[in-house]
C-alpha cells in the first residue's frame, strides 16, 4: 500500500490516513487498488491528479444509489474513476470494463455535441468531468442537454488544493495559480445556474454535484411579423394539448377571444398540466428511491450482518457478495421480497450470537474485574456492551479462550494466594507474631472470619509477597542476631570455663551456630524476649571477660617495662595502655588478639634486648669508666690530694686505677660505635639509649620524660667532640700559661677552692653548677632528633635538646652526617648540657 496523500483538501494527513485505511482501502477493488499503486509508482508526485480513493468510493455509492445506468466521463488520467464508475454500473448498464466501457480519445466538445446530432440528448444518468480546466464552462452546457432531467454532473477539483481562498500575493505554484482563475469562474458561474440544484463537498480536492431540474414544457414565443404563437415543446402532455386546441379554437371563434387572451389561456393550462405530470412523476420518483433505499438498507444489513457474523453467505441462498457487487436480478419488489427472509434470519442468528457474547464476555469481565481487585463488581451495575460488528466465531473463540486463561490466572493466583497465607502463618508463629492481625492488614477480605470474597488483585498479591519478604528478612535478621549471641556465648563459656549449670539456659541459643535458617521452623524460637534475654546474658559475661581481660593484660604489661627497663629500652607510654584498657571495656579488642599482641610485643623486646645485650655491656663499661674519668680530673685539681690524711691512700690507689680505665676509653667507644652501627645496619633502625651518662669533665644530662630516648651513636659522636675540644682547650691553656709566666707573675689559681674528692657522679650535681667559686661560660644550642627507624616495640618519636658552650656548627654535623633527622616531641624535652673545666673559654 503507498502511503501517498496527495489530492486531498484535508490539511491533516493523519486524518486523510484515517479516512483512507478505515473506510476506503479495506473495501477498494482489487483492480482499482493496483491502478492507484501503479500510477504511484510511475508518476510519483504528479500521482496526485488521480482521483483518491475516498473520492472513488463515493462516485461509486452515488451510481448504486440513483441506479444509474448510462454515463459519461471526460477526460481520463489513468482510468481509476472510470473504473469506478464502471463496477458501480449494472450488467445492463453502458460504461464497460470490457462490455461497460466505450473509450473515445479525442476533443471533448467535438464528441459531445456529435452526440447530440446523433440523437443521445437526455440519455445519459450521469457525467463526471476532470479535464482542462478552461473547458469546464463550455462543457457544463453541453452536459446539461446530454444530462437527463434529474440526472448528475459532478466536476473534479472545485477547490483546487485551497487556493480558490489564497489571496493573489500568496505564493504557489505556477501550474496551480494558471488554473486558479478558471476553477473560481466555473464555481461562481454554477452557483448563479438557476438551471441545476448545487451541492460542493469537500471530498478529494473539491467535488460540485449538479443535479438538473425538471425544464418548463412549454414557451411564449412570437412570429417575426409581431403575430404571438404557441408552440408546444415535445412533452407527453403536448400531445393532449393539440388535440384540445381545435376545440378550444372553435370556442374561441364563437366568443370572440382575442388571440392573446387564446395564447395566455393555453399557457395556464400548460402549467397546470406540467404541475401534474411534475407531482405525479416526483411522486413516482420518491416511491421507487424509496424502494431503492429499503432494498440499499436491506442488502447493506444484510452484508453488514454477514461480516459481523463471519459468514460469506447465508446457507440455500445465492445473494451477493460483498466482494461480488453484481446487483440481484428481477424488479426493486422482487428484489426486496426475495432478501427479506434471509434478513430475518441472519438477524435472529445475530441475537443469538450476541447472547453467546454476552455470556462469555460477562464471565470475562467479572474475573478480569476480580483480577483488578473491583470486589463491588456485579452484572447488575456493569453492563456488558458487546460489538456487534464482529460477532464472529473466530471473535467468539477468541473470547472464550480468553475466559479460559483469565480462569487458569485466577485459579493460579488463589493457589499463590494461599501458599503466601500459609507461609506468613508458619514465619509468625516462628517469630512470635499474631499471623491473623498480619494477613487483615494486607486485606480484610483475606481473614476467612471476614466472608468476603478474596480479592486477587496484583496489588493485593504483591503486597502478600512484600509481606512474605518482610518477614523472612526479619526472621533472617533476628537468626542472624541470634547466631551471634550464640556464637558469643560459646566463646565466652569457653574462654571463662563456664559451668554447665550457667550454660543450661541459654543452650539453645548457643546451638543455632550450628543451624540454617531454613531449618529453624520451631513456634517461637526466634522471639524478641529471646534475643533480648541473650543479649543480656552476652553483656553479663563480656563485662566479666573485660575485668578479667585487664588482669592479664597489668601482668603481661608489668612483665613488658621489665624487660625494657632491664634493656634500657622505651617503655610503653601510658596513653597507649589506657588505649588500650579503653578498647578492652568497649569490647573492640578480642582477648585472642589482645594475648597475641601482647606476646608479640613481649617476644620483640626480648630478642631486641638479646641483640642489645653485648652493646649494652660495653655502654656500662663506657659509662663507668666516664665516671672514673670525671673523679679523676677532680682529683687533679684537688691541691691538697698528696697530703697527709684520712683516706688518701685510698685515693691514690683509685687515681692509678682510674687513669688504666680512661686510657682504654678511646678504644671502647671505637668499639662501641662500630658495634651499634654494625647493629642499626642489621636492624634498619637507630640504637636508642635511655640512661644518665657523665662524660669526663662535661656532662651530657638526658632528661628523659615519658621514656624519651636519645641515639647511642649521636652519644658516642658527642663524646668524641667533647674529648677532641677539651685537648684544645687544654692545649690553649698551656700556651697561655706559658705567655702568662713571661710577662707577669702566676695569679692566684682561678678555681678557687674545689670541694674535695669524691666518687658521686656528675648527674647528682646541678646541670648549671662548675667546680670552684666561678662559673663557666654556657653555650646554648638545640637539636631536635628524630630516628630512622624505631628502637622499641612501640617506636614512639623521640626529642632531644643539647645545650653547650662551644662549637655549635661542628656537633650538629657530626649528628647529621650520621643520618639522623631531629624534632621536638609535643610531651617531652630531652636537655644535653656539656661544662668546661675552669679555663674554658
Amino acid at each position: 500500500m503507498k502511503d501517498k496523500f496527495y489530492g486531498s483538501i484535508l490539511q491533516s494527513e493523519a486524518l486523510a490516513k484515517y479516512i483512507l485505511e478505515t473506510s476506503a482501502y479495506p473495501r477498494e477493488h482489487e483492480q482499482l487498488k493496483e491502478i492507484r499503486n501503479a500510477t504511484v509508482d510511475k508518476y510519483k508526485f504528479w500521482s496526485l491528479m488521480n482521483v483518491p480513493a475516498d473520492e472513488g468510493q463515493f462516485i461509486s455509492m452515488l451510481l448504486k444509489i440513483m441506479n444509474a445506468k448510462k454515463t459519461i466521463e471526460v477526460g481520463v488520467f489513468t482510468g481509476y474513476s472510470l473504473l469506478s464508475t464502471a463496477l458501480a454500473l449494472p450488467d445492463d448498464g453502458k460504461a464497460n470494463m470490457a462490455h461497460k466501457i466505450e473509450f473515445i480519445q479525442s476533443d471533448a466538445l467535438s464528441v459531445m455535441k456529435e452526440l447530440l446530432s446523433k440523437g443521445e440528448e437526455g440519455t445519459f444518468d450521469y457525467a463526471f468531468v476532470d479535464a482542462d480546466k478552461e473547458n469546464y464552462i463550455n462543457y457544463h452546457e453541453q452536459l446539461l442537454k446530454l444530462v437527463k432531467v434529474g440526472g448528475i454532473i459532478a466536476y473534479d477539483n472545485t477547490l483546487w488544493s485551497g487556493t480558490v481562498v489564497a489571496a493573489e500575493e500568496d505564493e504557489m505554484d505556477d501550474f496551480l495559480r494558471g488554473c486558479k482563475g478558471h476553477i473560481i469562474a466555473l464555481n461562481s458561474f454554477l452557483a448563479a445556474d438557476s438551471r441545476i440544484e448545487l451541492a460542493q463537498l469537500s471530498i478529494g480536492d473539491g467535488l460540485t454535484l449538479c443535479r438538473q431540474r425538471i425544464l418548463l414544457m412549454g414557451s411564449l414565443q412570437k412570429s417575426n411579423g409581431g403575430m404571438g404563437s404557441l408552440a408546444l415543446l415535445e412533452t407527453s402532455c403536448g400531445y393532449l394539448l393539440q388535440e384540445l386546441q381545435a376545440c378550444l379554437y372553435i370556442i374561441w371563434d364563437e366568443v370572440g377571444e382575442d388571440k392573446f387572451e387564446r395564447e395566455k389561456f393555453l399557457l395556464d393550462l400548460e402549467q397546470e398540466c406540467l404541475e401534474i405530470y411534475r407531482r405525479k412523476v416526483d411522486r413516482a420518483n420518491i416511491s421507487r428511491a424509496r424502494l431503492h433505499q429499503q432494498l440499499a438498507e436491506s442488502e447493506a444489513e444484510f452484508t453488514h450482518l454477514l461480516l459481523s457474523l463471519g459468514e460469506r453467505s447465508l446457507p440455500g441462498r445465492c445473494l451477493f457478495h460483498p466482494r461480488q457487487p453484481e446487483k440481484m436480478a428481477g424488479t426493486l419488489k422482487e428484489q426486496l421480497n426475495s432478501i427479506t427472509p434471509a434478513l430475518r434470519e441472519m438477524q435472529l442468528r445475530k441475537e443469538e450470537r450476541v447472547k453467546q457474547f454476552r455470556v462469555v464476555q460477562g464471565q470475562i469481565h467479572k474475573i478480569s474485574a476480580e483480577i483488578a481487585g473491583w470486589t463491588e463488581y456485579s452484572d447488575s451495575t456493569s453492563p456488558v456492551c458487546v460489538n456487534e460488528n464482529d460477532l464472529s466465531l473466530k471473535k467468539l473463540e477468541e473470547f472464550q479462550n480468553e475466559l479460559q486463561r483469565l480462569q487458569s490466572e485466577k485459579s493460579d493466583r488463589l493457589q499463590r494466594m494461599e501458599n503466601c497465607i500459609s507461609t506468613i502463618r508458619n514465619l509468625s508463629a516462628t517469630l512470635g507474631m499474631d499471623s491473623s492481625s498480619i494477613i487483615t492488614k494486607v486485606h480484610p477480605s483475606l481473614n476467612e472470619l471476614s466472608g468476603l470474597s478474596k480479592n486477587i488483585s496484583d496489588g493485593i498479591l504483591e503486597k502478600l509477597d512484600s509481606t512474605v519478604k518482610s518477614l523472612q528478612s526479619e526472621k533472617q535478621t533476628r537468626f542472624d542476631k541470634l547466631q551471634q549471641l550464640g556464637k558469643a556465648l560459646s566463646d565466652l563459656w569457653s574462654l571463662m570455663d563456664t559451668p554447665y549449670k550457667d550454660r543450661h539456659e541459654f543452650l539453645h541459643v548457643a546451638n543455632l551456630s550450628s543451624m540454617a535458617s531454613a531449618e529453624i521452623s520451631t513456634p517461637r524460637s526466634l522471639t524478641l524476649d529471646m534475643m533480648q534475654q541473650a543479649d543480656t546474658e552476652v553483656k553479663r559475661l563480656d563485662q566479666l571477660k573485660a575485668s578479667k581481660m585487664k588482669e592479664f593484660f597489668f601482668k603481661k604489661q608489668i612483665e613488658l617495662e621489665d624487660i625494657c627497663r632491664r634493656s634500657h629500652m622505651e617503655i610503653p607510654s601510658r596513653s597507649e595502655m589506657e588505649k588500650i584498657i579503653s578498647q578492652i571495656d568497649s569490647g573492640e579488642i578480642d582477648h585472642a588478639d589482645l594475648l597475641t599482641s601482647v606476646d608479640e610485643q613481649i617476644s620483640r623486646a626480648e630478642e631486641e634486648a638479646s641483640s642489645r645485650k653485648v652493646i649494652m655491656e660495653k655502654v656500662e663499661k663506657w659509662i663507668l669508666a666516664c665516671d672514673e674519668e670525671l673523679w679523676l680530673e677532680e682529683y687533679s685539681t684537688d691541691e691538697n690530694r698528696y697530703s697527709v690524711s684520712r683516706g688518701a691512700h685510698k685515693n691514690l690507689k683509685r687515681a692509678e686505677q682510674a687513669r688504666l680505665m680512661v686510657n682504654k676509653i678511646p678504644a671502647l667507644v671505637d668499639l662501641l660505635i662500630s658495634k651499634t652501627k654494625d647493629w642499626e645496619d642489621e636492624r634498619k633502625k637507630v640504637f636508642l639509649y635511655d640512661e644518665l651518662c657523665n662524660v669526663s669533665e662535661y656532662t651530657i644530662v638526658l632528661e628523659l620524660k615519658l621514656g624519651l630516648q636519645v641515639p647511642l651513636l649521636a652519644m658516642l659522636e658527642e663524646y668524641r667532640m667533647l674529648m677532641k675540644e677539651k685537648e684544645e682547650e687544654k692545649q690553649r691553656q698551656r700556651e697561655q700559661k706559658k705567655v702568662q709566666s713571661k710577662v707577669v707573675p702566676e695569679p692566684d689559681s682561678p678555681f678557687g677552692t674545689r670541694p674535695g674528692t669524691s666518687s658521686r657522679r656528675l648527674s647528682d650535681r646541678s646541670i648549671n653548677g662548675g667546680f670552684g667559686s666561678e662559673s663557666p661560660l654556657n653555650r646554648k644550642s638545640s637539636l631536635g632528633l628524630q630516628p630512622i627507624g624505631p628502637n622499641s616495640i612501640n617506636s614512639p618519636s623521640r626529642g632531644v635538646s643539647s645545650i653547650r658552650g662551644g662549637k655549635k656548627t661542628n656537633r650538629e654535623r657530626a649528628y647529621s652526617q650520621k643520618g639522623f633527622s631531629y624534632h621536638l616531641r609535643e610531651d617531652t624535652v630531652s636537655v644535653v648540657s656539656a661544662f668546661s673545666g675552669p679555663f674554658s673559654p
